[in-house]
């Protein structure tokens, strides 16, 4: 397990700071942002990827808030590791456009019963019809994915979902083309009907708040070190979290994969996806 940072700022191509990255053995990669006519050192983004493990990240981290950086944190994992983890939790390696309409929300009143939904954080709709989208996925070679906006739903290419996951007695559900009204012929909806029955055990310090109006606890998306455990025994092969996930007016379920359905899209080459080992213990 690697804890990885990727850094950005603002500076400019002659700035201090990529050449004290270099001293430091840290490549730096500068991408020009659009500047007025004339400017005579045009701002540009700096990236860089720094792992925990390097030496250098502590003369790093002392400096970031003075550099005003930004800090995207992630963890990568050993092939091993997955292996080892009896759960999984999934994330998008990518998306594929929004959820439509997507004019003034108009998706939510199309695609959710919206009747025990809070007003505040967006917990409790329900899915009432298919998702709608702007034509087929152009999945190239890739074979999963998920909507902008819809951070608890999957999609994937039919044959897919026959091979993988229908053995496991996951349905699926038609996704239709908003444009015609029928449904596309190379995108389903993983039906993830079940919610685990049991709490997951994440660390009380990473609620990110409760809800005012409905009481809703919701969690910050997970970043740092194997996903939490579920705290006891869930039967069904993909589930999402009885915990919420976000914030401001969006919430959402994590969703996690048993061991033997991640071995099965390993064998099938399932392309898309992202796996988290959860912790063991």
């Amino acid at each position: 397990m690697e804890i990885v940072h990727r850094i950005s700022f603002n500076d400019t191509a002659e700035g201090s700071r990529i050449p004290e990255l270099a001293a430091l053995g840290v490549k730096a990669t500068f991408t020009p942002l659009p500047s007025p006519p004339g400017n005579p050192a045009p701002l540009g983004l700096v990236t860089a990827v720094v792992s925990e493990q390097q030496e250098q990240w502590s003369v790093i981290k002392a400096k970031l808030e003075s550099w005003q950086a930004g800090d995207l944190i992630t963890t990568r994992f050993t092939p091993g590791e997955r292996r080892q983890a009896k759960w999984l939790a999934v994330d998008p390696e990518w998306h594929w456009g929004y959820p439509m309409p997507d004019e003034d929300d108009g998706y939510l009143a199309e695609t959710y019963d919206r009747s025990m939904e809070c007003p505040s954080c967006g917990a409790g709709r329900v899915q009432k019809r298919p998702f709608r989208m702007a034509g087929e996925p152009r999945w190239g070679r890739r074979s999963a994915t998920q909507l902008n906006w819809i951070f608890d739903e999957y999609f994937v290419r039919p044959e897919i979902h026959r091979s993988v996951f229908q053995p496991f007695g996951i349905s699926s559900i038609e996704v239709i083309d908003h444009k015609t009204g029928r449904p596309l012929q190379t995108v389903v909806q993983l039906g993830i009907e079940y919610i685990a029955s049991v709490p997951l055990a994440p660390e009380r310090d990473s609620i990110t708040a409760i809800c005012g109006v409905c009481g809703t606890p919701r969690y910050e998306p997970h970043v740092k070190g194997y996903f939490p455990r579920f705290s006891g025994p869930v039967q069904h092969p993909l589930v999402k979290s009885l915990e919420f996930f976000g914030s401001g007016k969006s919430s959402w379920h994590a969703v996690l994969m048993r061991s033997d359905l991640y071995n099965a899209c390993l064998a099938h080459e399932v392309r898309g996806f992202l796996f988290w080992p959860s912790a063991t213990s």
